[in-house]
């Protein structure tokens, strides 16, 4: 596994494919999609879909003593999440190699066939999610079941996790009262429409006391046989839920 190395804003970061970390790193610390939307404190917040380790860089950067909790499914991805963390002396940090579903239990996750260069951010436990199965590498991972790790209140959880959005928010239905706040990537390709619906998530906070706003549209980059392009419009989104009530502590 080749890696490259870059120093910016104060952390030390290794890393696999150039254009994906600067498209990466760019809506995480410049744009702040993960930023809190009111809290100058948080004590515990929970990283769904952590990849290198950015979100949980620039949730150290923002809020140094909170405890961290991140899943990450590629074992390729994991071991750099691990590096980032510890040549940053990141400390309070917890990761675990697994995606996140209904169940536990060993699956498929489909990534990126290159090896030197993959582009990983739209690794899914989805067969063709993004319509290439040409171009998919399939590497067996666990999953486990996000509601075995909440059992006290969280301040954060960021949701990264391709396709899966609405059957974890399901699986936690009974915890998302210990939940804040949620920012998470909204995902709906062809391959999970009917299945990943934005009314069936934002119906889900609704109920369990969020206020849920769709904050745009955002491109997206596939692969297509040998290289990789834009997606159109309309398949990904972030979606942004605060509790009306915060959850006391």
């Amino acid at each position: 596994m080749k890696l490259k190395f870059k120093e910016i804003s104060g952390y030390k970061i290794f890393y696999r494919n150039e254009e994906e970390f600067k498209i990466i790193y760019k809506q995480i610390f410049a744009d702040e999609d993960y930023k809190l939307s009111s809290r100058t404190e948080a004590s515990f917040i929970i990283d769904c879909g952590s990849h290198i380790g950015l979100s949980i860089l620039y949730f150290k950067s923002k809020y140094p003593n909170a405890d961290i909790l991140g899943f990450e499914p590629n074992p390729e991805n994991f071991q750099i999440l691990q590096k980032n963390i510890q040549v940053n002396n990141s400390t309070n940090i917890k990761v675990i190699n697994a995606a996140l579903s209904n169940k536990a239990e060993k699956t498929i996750l489909h990534t990126s066939l290159e090896k030197d260069n993959p582009w990983t951010w739209g690794d899914t436990l989805v067969s063709d999610m993004w319509e290439e199965k040409i171009t998919e590498r399939k590497i067996p991972i666990r999953t486990v079941k996000l509601s075995d790790y909440i059992n006290k209140n969280v301040d954060f959880m960021k949701m990264d996790i391709e396709g899966a959005e609405k059957i974890v928010l399901q699986e936690i239905s009974n915890k998302l009262h210990y939940i804040n706040e949620v920012v998470l990537e909204y995902h709906t390709p062809r391959a999970v429409r009917g299945l990943n619906e934005y009314r069936d998530i934002k119906s889900l906070l609704e109920k369990n006391g969020f206020n849920v706003h769709l904050d745009g549209w955002i491109p997206k980059i596939t692969i297509s046989k040998s290289f990789w392009k834009p997606l159109s419009f309309g398949w990904l989104a972030l979606i942004r839920a605060t509790k009306l009530v915060k959850t006391s502590r």
